[in-house]
């Protein structure tokens, strides 16, 4: 039970991430740079737009994702809304019905030209 919660967080973190690939990439490709020039640009070596472009999460942090897209001029926002503790949030952490399902969270895409 306990490998399998922890593969369904592993997902969960790899959706967000390939949210941002796809973001990076759809900018790669946009500004026709050839795998070398888009490596300059993010700061990496080729073979690691390559991993990008083809959609493969692993090596990244989401930080350095984040990084990638402020090298390419992509305006980040992350805005948290602290919503209202409910009074037996104890008793949910014993037993263990904490959320923790990262498909909660809900990326936007903002182009540059709309704001």
């Amino acid at each position: 039970m306990e490998g399998s919660m922890r593969e369904k967080r592993r997902r969960n973190g790899q959706k967000i991430k390939l949210q941002i690939l796809n973001i990076i990439r759809d900018t790669i490709q946009k500004s026709q740079w050839s795998q070398m020039a888009a490596a300059k640009v993010i700061g990496v070596d080729q073979p690691k737009v390559s991993q990008i472009i083809n959609g493969k999460a692993s090596g990244f942090s989401l930080e350095r994702l984040l990084v990638f897209l402020l090298r390419l001029h992509c305006k980040v926002e992350l805005s948290v809304s602290i919503g209202e503790i409910p009074q037996n949030i104890l008793n949910e952490v014993e037993g263990s019905q904490l959320s923790d399902d990262l498909n909660a969270i809900d990326l936007k895409v903002i182009s540059k030209d709309s704001k």
